[in-house]
């Protein structure tokens, strides 16, 4: 009886501390509704708590939260000036106080706070995070004044462009600020802004940046601070600092701050439900940054270990973009039983993009392109993007659906046009639909102009090559057949013939061949074959050529296991570490090859390139003068070794010595026009522009057809943004012409148009609709007025480009943003129609 009467009083007396729990007035009762977000009715409790006893403390902070965020700003910074002088609140408070000044547009009496905040306040990790939340409200109002500013001064799409450019510049870091701010103010000149405006401009973007400056120095003080214990953690400062690494591009850095931030330990912030809240939420964030950067840079199983720290049922506001980044990375990591279970589970629930791409891809990976084919079209019929158009047409192509896939791969190729990839995919479809005419066609015409019209280049060998095996395999030209084709064909399994045929391809840069010598031969020749070590000596420098360095890596690994006396796999090891920038290994392997061949040519240049990579260039220079010193001088060494080391002063700022050693190479005698011009071209870069110049033109104008030679001369003066040696170069060319060259043309034009000659500017683009490339030179004109203001003049420009045939999503976008400014309803349903036909 006596047990039964203590566990009636055990339940009334739990009975009574629940109900005074939800009484009215009881504090418990108003944060449970501030942690539902009812802060109206979280502040009727606090009021009544504080009613009954005003030294409540707690109470009137998380009153003034609540009132903060239900928008009364005013009466909440009267509660957190009250607490400020509490020194267990001052900190909090402080950060409460610059959030409400600053969620109400009002910076200044933000800034009047800080510049009085004692000292001991911005000693505590939140109290130095409130300092960098106002440096980064600061830059950004003063960002919004200035785009605002902007679209009053110059003209309103020119104006947008700028305070993008500004929006850069601001966030950029201090050693890109004075670049972007030159660029910022070469077009407000442009636009023929007031000087003293262009001042004012000036100076606001540089109290933008600074601001930004001292929010950093702020935030990583805060992240410091909490780190040594002097106060609470601060996720904030770690989140502000990611998005900063991030959009700087230092990848690093961001990583260490998403890491920062997901290590966070909530319990550490259970004294404070507002920064509990916050917390939790940047926790979220900062993990779907941290898996989205990992899985970017490929390192799958360190986004699957981040991803599974957490449990299924608590990834935050947005489990499925957790779980859609889980599988991607099981993807990466080749679990696909992992990855579809993700994947099904999320379908079974809702149809989504990310998971029907990814059951496609699962698919298509095996050939399996009949099921992959659904899930492809879902996901492009919700989000047509480049990805899931390429998937869609891959997936046809090889269903031999041609004229779907034909559709599909021009819509690729036209979007990038700089793709010959896209391209060749395009010509495959129309050649398995027996559009024979037009995939020749396709080809030829690409071959005649940019991007791909310069022999020698990427593109031109690979459609070059394509357009000869086509040519071959529809009999619409003759072809003899080599011996080590006929031999492979008659027998595909002998290993060391294949390896032969393969290197015949490669010599003759015949890729699309090659790849199907490479499936065949690189997984299937055992290691106990006579030619196991050349077919991955072959394959591995296959794969160099289409850009699969890492793969071409591990073939040479395998041929170094089978003779690590070879030379040959080593400096293709050393190569393909490089192109991937691992200088570790390749300096690794110069090591190996100096011990078995000291004096094979190749080290030098090796060695060379390794340490200018790492960005050394004074080892480089040391390099290349112990290869003179060798060589008995300058006069004595081959051109190479002369440029590389010419690359490498110019990289340590030693440009007498340059200019000396390009005067030692006997240049009244030379006649390789190659050597000349680069030559020329180093002189210009130590600035003996005048004397580097007329050794150019010396050698260009020995053969100015040569469209390949001049246009890498043009390509590099532009780099260098010296457009009054573009000019120089390419004037004579062109205006002397009777049929100049399209790269040519388009070189002089940026040329004049950078230096602000715009009459010569249009008479190039005159050039252009002379010779029938209207689509770039309405393009041209209409971007030029777009830039002097003229934007009416887009509109007329618009109509005659579709009168010509010569309409493109570029123009389009220029014309429908004119006539959304002109509020021409119809012209702008017009544009958007053919858009969408584009």
């Amino acid at each position: 009886a006596l047990a039964l009467l203590l566990i009636v009083g055990l339940v009334i007396l739990a009975a009574a501390a629940a109900l005074r729990l939800f009484q009215p007035g009881h504090l418990d009762a108003g944060l449970d509704q501030f942690a539902r977000g009812d802060y109206e009715g979280a502040i009727d409790v606090f009021d009544r708590v504080l009613a009954s006893d005003g030294s409540n403390e707690e109470a009137r902070y998380y009153r003034a939260i609540a009132l903060r965020k239900d928008r009364r700003i005013d009466e909440a910074i009267n509660d957190l000036v009250a607490l400020r002088v509490q020194p267990k609140w001052a900190p909090r408070a402080f950060r409460q106080i610059v959030i409400g000044y600053l969620e109400s547009d009002r910076v200044e009496l933000a800034r009047a706070e800080i510049e009085q905040v004692e000292d001991e306040i911005t000693k505590n990790s939140i109290g130095a995070e409130a300092m960098g939340i106002f440096h980064l409200g600061d830059a950004q109002a003063r960002e919004n004044e200035l785009a605002r500013r902007l679209e009053q001064d110059v003209a309103p799409r020119e104006g947008k462009y700028i305070s993008q450019l500004a929006a850069r510049a601001i966030r950029a870091t201090s050693r890109n600020f004075s670049a972007a701010t030159e660029k910022i103010l070469e077009r407000l000149k442009n636009e023929r802004v007031d000087a003293d405006v262009a001042v004012q401009i000036d100076g606001e973007l540089s109290s933008a940046h600074d601001a930004v400056v001292s929010a950093i120095n702020w935030f990583e003080k805060a992240a410091s601070l909490a780190d040594e214990g002097h106060g609470l953690p601060v996720a904030r400062s770690h989140y502000e600092l990611g998005l900063i690494a991030e959009f700087r591009r230092l990848e690093d850095e961001s990583e260490i701050h998403w890491r920062a931030l997901v290590g966070i330990e909530l319990d550490d912030l259970k004294d404070d439900l507002d920064l509990w809240e916050e917390t939790s939420l940047l926790r979220d964030r900062g993990r779907e940054k941290l898996l989205k950067l990992l899985i970017d840079m490929e390192r799958f199983q360190e986004a699957v270990d981040v991803a599974r720290e957490v449990p299924a049922d608590d990834r935050g506001l947005r489990p499925f973009e957790i779980d859609a980044l889980l599988a991607r990375a099981h993807e990466g990591l080749g679990q696909d039983d992992l990855m579809l279970e993700i994947v099904d589970r999320r379908l079974a629930k809702v149809d989504t993009v990310e998971m029907n791409f990814l059951r496609g891809r699962y698919h298509a990976a095996r050939g399996e392109w009949e099921a992959a084919l659904p899930y492809f079209e879902k996901a492009l019929y919700k989000n047509r993007q480049r990805d899931h158009i390429e998937a869609l047409a891959r997936a046809n192509l090889a269903l031999k659906r041609y004229d779907i896939a034909a559709s599909l791969f021009d819509e690729l190729s036209t979007a990038n046009p700089n793709s010959w990839e896209y391209l060749l995919l395009h010509v495959e479809a129309m050649e398995g639909n027996q559009w024979l005419t037009q995939a020749r066609e396709t080809m030829v015409e690409a071959l005649r102009q940019p991007p791909f019209g310069t022999p020698g280049s990427v593109g031109y060998r690979r459609i070059r090559s394509y357009l000869d095996a086509f040519l071959d395999r529809n009999h619409l030209a003759p072809h003899d057949l080599y011996s080590a084709q006929t031999l492979y064909e008659e027998d595909p399994s002998n290993f060391d013939v294949a390896r032969r045929y393969l290197d015949f391809l490669l010599a003759s840069e015949a890729t699309g061949k090659a790849r199907l010598v490479v499936a065949r031969i690189m997984d299937n020749c055992p290691t106990t074959d006579q030619a196991y070590y050349d077919v991955m000596l072959s394959c591995g420098r296959f794969s160099r050529m289409v850009g699969r360095e890492a793969k071409a890596g591990e073939l040479f690994r395998k041929a170094i296991a089978t003779r690590p006396w070879e030379p040959d796999p080593r400096f293709g090891l050393a190569e393909a570490a490089l192109a991937q920038g691992l200088t570790g290994v390749a300096w690794s392997e110069v090591q190996r090859l100096e011990n078995l061949v000291p004096d094979d040519a190749r080290l030098p240049d090796l060695r060379f390139r390794i340490a200018l990579s790492e960005g050394n260039p004074k080892l480089a220079a040391r390099e290349t003068e112990a290869i003179m010193a060798g060589l008995g001088g300058t006069r004595n060494a081959p051109f190479e070794v002369v440029v590389n080391l010419g690359r490498a002063w110019l990289a340590t700022g030693e440009t007498k010595r340059v200019v000396k050693l390009v005067g030692d190479q006997r240049l009244d005698i030379l006649t390789n026009a190659d050597q000349g011009i680069e030559y020329g071209l180093l002189l210009i870069e130590a600035g003996q522009e005048d004397k580097g110049l007329q050794l150019v033109q010396k050698f260009v104008s020995a053969d100015p057809t040569d469209r390949e030679r001049v246009a890498k001369v043009a390509a590099r003066l532009s780099q260098w943004h010296k457009h009054e040696l573009q000019v120089a170069l390419l004037e004579p060319l062109v205006l002397n012409a009777f049929h100049p060259d399209d790269g040519q043309i388009r070189y002089l034009a940026e040329a004049y148009r950078a230096l602000g000659k715009n009459e010569s500017f249009l008479n190039m683009a005159d050039r252009l609709l002379q010779k029938g490339r209207t689509q770039q030179a309405y393009l041209w004109i209409a971007d030029f007025c777009r830039e002097h203001g003229q934007v009416t003049e887009i509109l007329s420009l618009a109509d005659a480009a579709d009168r010509d045939n010569a309409m493109s999503a570029d123009l389009l976008w220029m014309a429908l943003d004119v006539a959304f400014e002109a509020s021409d309803a119809e012209r702008a349903r017009n544009y958007l129609r053919k858009l969408q036909l584009l």
